[in-house]
């Protein structure tokens, strides 16, 4: 099944409204007023990445930081399988989850969101720092993020 159609059905059930792709196939929606929650097709559109902002990582918690997000990586303990990582460019903490097309129905896909989204949430509490509140900020950094994969082909890889 198509990511598209599993939002379309996914946002009405879950009173998001309709789905608005920007011009670059990124869904984007505010969860409880707070969290941006992006979600794209991946490159070879095998598949899904579902990811947000945690949060602007400060230079003096650099090293602090990045080291609970590798602990919390290992085996997805803190993470619920979803990966957390750091963005050089925007100097930002992005949780992400990636989901394959085999595995994408209905079902699985409200499950994984609702565990990402639950995971979102305590990294926000966890990370103690302010949270991207406004469109712009969380645009500005979504589209730094789209240029430098494109710019530089990355290839995304989680450790």
């Amino acid at each position: 099944m198509e990511i598209k159609n599993i939002l379309d059905s996914w946002s009405k059930n879950f009173g998001i409204g309709n789905l608005q792709w920007d011009e670059q196939g990124v869904y984007s929606f505010k969860y409880e007023g707070i969290y941006y929650i992006s979600i794209e097709n991946d490159i070879q559109e095998k598949g899904a990445y579902i990811y947000s902002v945690v949060g602007v990582v400060p230079p003096e918690r650099k090293e602090e930081i990045t080291l609970n997000a590798i602990k919390a990586n290992l085996f997805g303990k803190e993470t619920g399988l979803s990966t957390l990582g750091y963005d050089e460019n925007t100097q930002t903490l992005i949780l992400s989850k990636y989901i394959p097309n085999e595995l994408l129905n209905e079902r699985y896909f409200t499950d994984q969101m609702e565990e990402f989204l639950a995971y979102r949430m305590l990294w926000a509490k966890k990370f103690e720092s302010p949270i991207l509140d406004t469109p712009k900020e969380s645009e500005s950094i979504t589209a730094s993020l789209r240029e430098t994969i494109q710019k530089e082909k990355v290839q995304i890889f989680f450790a």
